[in-house]
């Protein structure tokens, strides 16, 4: 990360309702009130793929929302041993794989992305792909889509 990124994510943290009840040496040591390392990339202790995805694991938590994060998937067909799902997504006695693409998503990831969309839609095709800056951008958003996704009224799961 650079400086900025670094700078970025300290300012926004220490303005968002979580961070404003910490002592300034929680802040500085990147630890929370547990003594947990947090990081742009870290929620709860577990290491994610990016700022968006912890914006969106920090937001699905304050709205009460289950979830999964970097769940290990195995799926049949697929040439890989195992794959992490992002995130999984449960409300409504309804499940949702929730995708967070980055930078880093193209060319051959990509390519690797469209093959692992291809062998879990034989097995579930409640799932939906985001890219980092849609998350960064516009979280209320993408939250509102994935709710969508998720409301018992919204049709057939396959939709």
């Amino acid at each position: 990360f650079s400086s900025f990124n670094c700078i970025y994510f300290f300012i926004s943290r220490v303005i968002s309702f979580g961070w404003l009840k910490r002592t300034p040496s929680s802040i500085l040591s990147w630890k929370d009130e547990r003594g947990i390392p947090d990081t742009p990339t870290t929620y709860r202790g577990i290491e994610l793929k990016s700022p968006g995805h912890k914006s969106l694991c920090e937001k699905l938590a304050d709205n009460k929302i289950m979830f999964m994060i970097e769940a290990p998937t195995f799926i049949p067909f697929d040439a890989k041993n195992y794959r992490k799902i992002d995130l999984i997504v449960v409300k409504n006695d309804r499940a949702l794989i929730v995708e967070i693409d980055g930078s880093g998503h193209l060319g051959q990831k990509r390519e690797d992305d469209y093959r692992r969309d291809y062998a879990i839609d034989d097995n579930w095709s409640h799932q939906i792909r985001f890219s980092h800056r849609e998350v960064m951008d516009d979280l209320d958003l993408v939250f509102k889509r994935i709710m969508k996704k998720l409301d018992k009224n919204y049709g057939d799961i396959r939709n």
